[in-house]
């Protein structure tokens, strides 16, 4: 269907505060209701023990609301959030970073995993 991939900026990237955190909202109960956080601790269940440290870049974190999920379930885990807005990533848990997801600011197999 495409032949290469469409890369623009999301609306919510550049939102005034207050319509941002109103979204973000939105997007944790999204998260929690209709199976995004289930969805990422069934893959992580898969692939790696509770107990057992491992680092996480959480690409587009938003919020951070997966951090968190991420961060109960596996407490020996790092989770970074990252986001291209401030705004968008003020709750997340530390670490996290305002960067590009196209323009990472880490070297290659900085971390276990990327969602």
């Amino acid at each position: 269907m495409f032949s290469q991939r469409l890369i623009q900026p999301e609306l919510l990237d550049h939102a005034e505060p207050e319509e941002a955190r109103a979204n973000l909202t939105d997007l944790i109960r999204i998260n929690r209701w209709f199976g995004g956080h289930s969805t990422i601790l069934k893959t992580l269940a898969q692939v790696v023990p509770r107990d057992r440290a491992f680092s996480l870049l959480d690409i587009g974190a938003a919020s951070g609301d997966s951090a968190w999920i991420i961060q109960q379930t596996y407490p020996a885990a790092t989770i970074t959030s990252l986001d291209y807005n401030f705004v968008n990533c003020e709750t997340a848990p530390m670490p996290k970073v305002i960067a590009n997801a196209f323009q990472l600011p880490f070297a290659a197999q900085s971390f276990d995993f990327v969602f």
